[in-house]
């Protein structure tokens, strides 16, 4: 008779392959111009705020509250009118990913916002954790 831990091994062995892997969630980088004096560039915005899987006005709204100056979308870029260094506005966007987008619970992103009684609520699809938002929303 096999003991437990050597059937346990034999068992791990025959599982696919993918789900040994453990994808890690990279933090995106800014993709920042300033042009003149008083214009900030945010080049890749459209396509970070497709991958964290959030509405584009509601994260024009959060940065430009952040920022305090208006902001506007043009194409996939977003015109900060304000001089801004890249460093300021890759921390503002590491603290929105950490506070609206991973989960609290398994740290993943695959999160969603929704509506519950008069509350926005971050909820995870991985691991099912729910935390209601607050703040800017």
């Amino acid at each position: 008779m096999k003991s437990y831990d050597k059937m346990l091994d034999e068992l791990y062995a025959k599982l696919p392959n993918k789900l040994h892997k453990f994808e890690r969630f990279e933090m995106p980088k800014v993709d920042v111009i300033i042009k003149g004096k008083n214009k900030t560039v945010w080049l890749n915005f459209k396509q970070i705020a497709e991958l964290l899987r959030r509405d584009i006005n509601w994260m024009m709204r959060y940065f430009s509250k952040e920022f305090g100056s208006p902001v506007s979308l043009q194409g996939n870029q977003l015109v900060i009118q304000r001089r801004l260094l890249p460093r300021i506005i890759q921390k503002k966007l590491e603290f929105f990913i950490k506070e609206y987008v991973l989960c609290h619970e398994c740290g993943k992103i695959d999160t969603n916002i929704i509506n519950s009684n008069g509350y926005k609520v971050l909820v995870c699809e991985a691991c099912g954790a729910r935390r209601t938002l607050g703040g800017l929303l």
